[in-house]
C-alpha cells in the first residue's frame, strides 16, 4: 500500500510539472519561434516577448 501511495504522489507531481510546461513554456516557445521565422522574412512580429519577464510568468506583451 505504501508503494502505491508513493507512485500516486510521484504521478501527481509529474502531471503538475507537465501542465506547468504546457501553459507557461509552450506558448513562449511558439512565440519565440514565430518571431525568428518572421525576422527571416523581414516582417515585424505582431507579438514580442518582453525580455525582462521571468520565465515563471505566462503572459505576453503586445507592442501595439
Amino acid at each position: 500500500m505504501k508503494l502505491i501511495r508513493y507512485i500516486n504522489k510521484v504521478f501527481v507531481i509529474v502531471l503538475l510539472t507537465l501542465f506547468y510546461i504546457l501553459f507557461f513554456w509552450f506558448p513562449k516557445l511558439i512565440v519565440f519561434l514565430m518571431n525568428k521565422i518572421k525576422k527571416k522574412e523581414n516582417q515585424t512580429s505582431y507579438w514580442q516577448i518582453d525580455e525582462n519577464i521571468n520565465l515563471g510568468e505566462g503572459y505576453f506583451r503586445s507592442p501595439y
